[in-house]
This record gives structure tokens, sequence and C-alpha cells, in this order.
């Protein structure tokens, strides 16, 4: 008995110290791996540490299948601001050079171009006359134009990124057996193949996720009048002939497992027809800004042409003025009429309104 309470005492000592030898070896472990993982870290720039957290974030939410707008947006600014720090230096050296600053003024050249032909049709779209008889309303259309053409050059810029990007990933990997490292980077840049292609899916992520906000806000407008217009009209108004407002229970299906799910064709059809909608309304919401504009501000109370009570007038020419009157039947409760211009300038008596 004396024996075996021996051999059972020597039994947890044993125990004991292998348990406090692996205790020992696994805390040197996690101390040398934080150690490498730091001094990797202390190598990074402050981009390559933003994409860093933002890929972290996004795998802790594909992990644990966490659904956080707040998350998504942190993640989303991390990536902005890690490209933004990358790039803003190349910007500024093609700035500082002529030919440079000629191809940068000419992207917004033709920028503002489409931007002012955008707000002149939307101030005819309001009153029905050209925008050259309303020039403060022409340039309070551009104002309320910009968030559509900041997105727009947003992806446009995100999207010749994606094309340029893949060039740029194959001369890394082409020029590395020559001791070209990088390319437009200092020479304690590290990482630089690996950066340039986790730089490649977060641009394709950024643009992916720009796009469906701006859609889903409606700041994007889906022109009929373009191919891509075209087809997401008819697969709008394929999902408008299955009913897809139906009530979330009339569009489930069973699968295998007899579990109903929503298939991924109403899924699209949802979201295009809902971004449809969304540009339908925020185009509404312009309109409405610019009327209130134009009959508040740029309309004139009085006028030397004789025009109807309680309206306000525009005047396009010497014989030709615009009369606006509130009107809570029309769409933009006013009602726009171009009538001849009635004054004593051109032989006709003025009968006061």
């Amino acid at each position: 008995m004396a024996h075996h309470k021996l051999l059972t005492r020597k039994n947890k000592v044993q125990v004991l110290r292998f348990l406090l030898l692996a205790k020992r070896r696994i805390f040197h472990d996690l101390q040398r791996v934080g150690r490498q993982l730091l001094c990797r870290w202390r190598t990074l720039n402050f981009a390559q540490r933003c994409y860093v957290a933002a890929t972290l974030i996004a795998l802790a939410l594909l992990t644990l299948e966490i659904s956080s707008d707040f998350l998504q947006l942190v993640m989303f600014s991390l990536v902005l601001i890690g490209l933004v720090r990358e790039f803003w230096p190349r910007f500024m050296l093609v700035w500082d050079s002529l030919p440079g600053r000629a191809l940068v003024l000419f992207c917004y050249a033709v920028m503002a171009n489409f931007a002012l032909a955008s707000a002149s049709g939307l101030v005819n779209g309001v009153t029905g006359i050209t925008a050259d008889a309303l020039p403060y309303s022409h340039n309070f259309a551009i104002i309320l134009m910009l968030p559509s053409w900041f997105f727009v050059s947003t992806v446009l810029v995100l999207l010749c990124t994606q094309l340029l990007m893949p060039i740029y990933l194959i001369l890394l990997v082409l020029l590395k057996p020559f001791g070209v490292h990088g390319l437009w980077h200092p020479p304690d840049y590290k990482y630089v193949i690996t950066t340039a292609f986790v730089r490649y899916i977060w641009t394709l992520a950024l643009l992916i996720k720009i796009v469906a906000v701006s859609a889903q806000s409606g700041v994007l407008e889906f022109s009929d009048s373009s191919e891509v217009g075209e087809v997401i009209t008819q697969i709008a108004e394929q999902a408008e002939e299955v009913d897809i407002t139906a009530p979330p229970e009339q569009q489930l299906i069973n699968n295998d497992d007899g579990i109903e799910v929503v298939s991924d064709d109403e899924k699209i059809s949802q979201f295009i027809l809902e971004a449809k909608r969304n540009g339908d309304s925020f185009r509404l919401r312009q309109k409405k800004l610019l009327a209130d504009f134009i009959f508040v501000y740029e309309a004139d109370t009085y006028s030397r042409c004789e025009h109807p009570a309680a309206s306000k007038v525009v005047e396009i020419n010497d014989y030709e003025i615009l009369t606006i009157i509130k009107d809570d039947t029309a769409p933009l409760k006013y009602a726009y009429n171009v009538i001849p211009c009635r004054s004593p300038a051109i032989g006709h008596s003025l009968v006061q309104p």
C-alpha cells in the first residue's frame, strides 16, 4: 500500500512537471510569435497597416457571421484611407509635371462639360425652356448633381484602377527575377507583390460596395438610353411580372432540405428594381428642390410684361416670358407656361394684375 501511494505521488509530480513545462513552452511560443508579428507589423507602412486591419475585420465578420453596418463602415474607411495615403503622393507627382497637370485638367474639363450638360437637362425637364434663361437655377442644378458626379467619378477611377492593377501585378512578377521588387515604391517597401494583390482585392470590394450603395440610395441613375440601362430595364420589368414586391413568404422556395430560401435571381431582380425606384425618387427630389428654387429665388414677382395674378415671371427674351403658378395637382406643385410678352414697349398697354 505504501509503495502504491509513492508511485501515485510520483505520477502526480511528473504530470505537474509536464503541465508546467507545456505551459512554459506554450507561453514562450506565444511570446515568440507575438514578437515576430510585432516585428512584421513595424515593417509595414501606414497604408499596409490599414489593409491588414481591414482584412482582420473582414475575417472576423465572415468567421463569426456578424452583420454590422458600423464595422463595415470602419472596414471600408480603412481601405479608403490606405488607398488615398498611397495614391496621393503619386497624384502630386503627376500634378507637379506639366503633362500630368494638363491631363488632370483635361479630365476635369470633360467631367465639368458632362455636369453642365446634365444640369441643363435637369432645368429644361422642370421648366420646359432652355437653361440659358435661368442662370442661377442652372448653377443650383449643378450643385444638386454633385453627389451623382462624385460617385460617377469615383467609380470611373476605381474601374481604371481595376484595369491597370493586373498589368502592374504581372510586371512585378516578371521583374522579380531581375531584382526589381517594386515600381514607384521606396527601397524599404516590404511585401510589394502581396500588398499589390491585397490592394487589388480591396479595390474590387470597394468598387462593388460603392456601386451598391449609390444604386440603393438612388444617386446613380440608370439611363434607359444606354445598353446597360436597357438591360436593367428589362430585368426590372421581369421582376415586376413575377411580383417581387409581394410579401417575403410568397417569394420563398424550398431547397433539398425542405428549408425555404430566396433564389439568387429573385434577389438580383429585387435589388435592381429597388435601385431603379430609388433612382427615380432621388431624381424627383432633385426636381422638386430645383422647382422651389426657381419659384422662390429666380422668378420675379413684378415684370414689365403683363402676366396672370398670383404668378411669377421669368423673361426668356423681349417677346416671351415664362409664368410660374402654384398648382397642387402638378407633379412638382408648379405649372409652367410660356406666353407672349405684352408690354408698353412693344405697343401694348400694361394692365396691372
